[in-house]
């Protein structure tokens, strides 16, 4: 297996990705140089790992895909998600896993078409209470010292999400709702979902859309082979399907997650059927939803 094959089947739902802009003394007599920004992927995506009184050890790699050399510094940290779904650091605490971690190495430079394999270490200081602790080890760009006036950088900063289990695991998913609306373009779906135990759940699954005149109910749904290929097989009556938001939501929390899809309906009603899992638990759910007609526009001018 290459190390191309290798990234596209580590798929990242959770990695915390930023482009930094760096603007050094520019000078307004000439246009500035721009240096794109490095092209870099890390695997796996993500960690769940047991940890308890004896360390833990783990590894991922760092690749460096493009044309120049690139130097990364490590650091790890506390993180919550915000209300819109991304990564927010936070204080450390004594039970949080960032307090744990050692990673080697801290700082390293990657040649190009090239990959560093960077190693890390769970160290509970304090014994672990039982449920899910929670870390992002973070790979950042540094950009170089002797870089001149008038240039412009963009550098990376990539987040590796770990979650290390303590002691029972209790994975305990509500899921309220799920509301779905539309325009002549566009379908939103949101998920009302809540995370009762000590551990973080998230969805899994796929939806389809069919006319509400051929659906044939939920329970005859049935999974489709490969739904976020672009040449996927629908069955019939199937106009359009794809895979759901697996946005974690943290235990103890509420979360709506959502989903935005273009599509090319015509006007007219239609059901929205999911199939999935939350954590292990199966679900299917159908909502109905109507694709208004697109409203005529008029454009009136003076003469």
């Amino acid at each position: 297996m290459n190390d191309r094959s290798m990234i596209r089947r580590h798929a990242v739902p959770l990695a915390a990705a930023a482009l930094c802009l760096c603007v050094v003394s520019p000078s307004y007599a000439q246009e500035p140089v721009v240096h794109p920004p490095a092209v870099v992927a890390v695997s796996p995506g993500k960690f769940e790992i047991e940890i308890g009184n004896r360390p833990s050890v783990q590894s991922l790699r760092l690749f460096n895909l493009g044309d120049r050399e690139v130097e990364v510094q490590a650091t790890v940290a506390n993180w919550i998600l915000a209300e819109d779904s991304t990564v927010m650091v936070v204080e450390p605490t004594e039970q949080s896993l960032d307090q744990w971690i050692v990673i080697n190495p801290l700082r390293f430079k990657i040649a190009p078409r090239s990959s560093q394999t960077v190693r890390f270490a769970v160290r509970p200081r304090v014994e672990p209470e039982a449920g899910e602790h929670r870390a992002m080890l973070y790979f950042e760009e540094i950009l170089p010292e002797d870089r001149n006036a008038g240039e412009v950088y963009v550098n990376f900063k990539v987040g590796v999400a770990v979650y290390g289990n303590a002691g029972e695991i209790q994975r305990r998913p509500e899921l309220h709702r799920i509301e779905v609306a539309s325009d002549h373009r566009l379908l939103a779906a949101r998920f009302d979902l809540s995370s009762h135990g000590n551990a973080h759940v998230r969805l899994g699954g796929q939806y389809a859309i069919w006319p509400v005149n051929a659906f044939p109910g939920a329970s005859a749904v049935i999974p489709i082979a490969e739904v976020s290929e672009p040449d996927a097989e629908l069955p019939a009556g199937v106009l359009a399907a794809g895979t759901l938001p697996s946005v974690p939501v943290l235990a103890g929390t509420r979360r709506e997650i959502p989903l935005v899809v273009q599509h090319a309906l015509p006007a007219g009603e239609y059901v929205f059927a999911t199939l999935g899992s939350i954590s292990g638990y199966e679900f299917r759910e159908a909502v109905r939803f109507v694709v208004p007609a697109q409203a005529s526009a008029t454009i009136a001018g003076q003469q």
